[in-house]
């Protein structure tokens, strides 16, 4: 941890002593405080005192999907963590169904698999399938047969 340039703690951390250097990585800041007004105005004038930017408990209950991150020599900042799932072009990519990623048969591979490997499939099937229109798998025990039936 002492050599990365950026650090980010996600809210839940319950050890003492990771929140501990956390708060004091955050450092501390000096307030302005008033003190009550009873006798002549300038016989308590303010004063200033220095607080934790960030106690062990505000970093422990940070809210969910916020993450505290310190990075380099700047000042500490709480982050919105974006959901991947909830980007437009993920949603996109997964309703054409390029959300993972192609494999590709090496000839190592392919050599010892040899002819045991099953049919390319259409990775987009049409909204047509059901038994009859479906190809069979060839890793299938029982073909015709569905685990439900």
């Amino acid at each position: 941890m002492d050599t990365s340039g950026a650090k980010i703690w996600l809210p839940g951390v319950s050890d003492p002593d990771t929140l501990d250097a956390a708060s004091r990585l955050c450092g501390t800041t000096a307030m302005r405080e008033t003190r009550p007004r009873i006798g002549p105005r300038d016989a308590y004038p303010d004063y200033y005192t220095r607080h934790p930017v960030m106690t062990p408990e505000m970093i422990r209950q940070l809210p969910a999907r916020h993450a505290l991150i310190i990075r380099g020599g700047m000042s500490p900042a709480i982050g919105r963590l974006p959901m991947a799932w909830n980007d437009r072009r993920y949603r996109h990519a997964r309703r054409i169904g390029q959300t993972a990623a192609r494999l590709t048969l090496t000839e190592e591979l392919a050599e010892l698999l040899g002819d045991d490997r099953p049919a390319a499939r259409d990775p987009r099937p049409t909204w047509n399938t059901g038994p009859g229109t479906m190809p069979p798998d060839p890793w299938d025990d029982h073909p015709g047969r569905y685990p439900w039936q």
